[in-house]
């Protein structure tokens, strides 16, 4: 079923060594896009940025927390 839970063999466990590796492999590779051309500083940033991938083009930002409303950008009126 679905619904059942995972069993304890299946079920990741944080290692924050092997996270610390892995984000440290990933600047290398960003360092060596930019060294070699394969992407710019600005191509990187965005993809690292926590909703970089997404194509923003066809989005606009209505509500994101209290108080908040359309942005001036995406050119909504609060």
């Amino acid at each position: 079923m679905a619904d059942d839970p995972k069993p304890q063999s299946e079920i990741g466990r944080f290692d924050p060594k092997a996270r610390a590796a892995m984000k440290q492999a990933l600047r290398e590779k960003d360092r060596e896009d930019l060294r070699l051309g394969r992407a710019t500083a600005a191509e990187i940033h965005k993809r690292n940025l926590f909703l970089g991938q997404l194509d923003m083009s066809k989005a606009e930002i209505l509500h994101y927390g209290p108080h908040s409303g359309p942005t001036a950008k995406t050119g909504g009126k609060k």
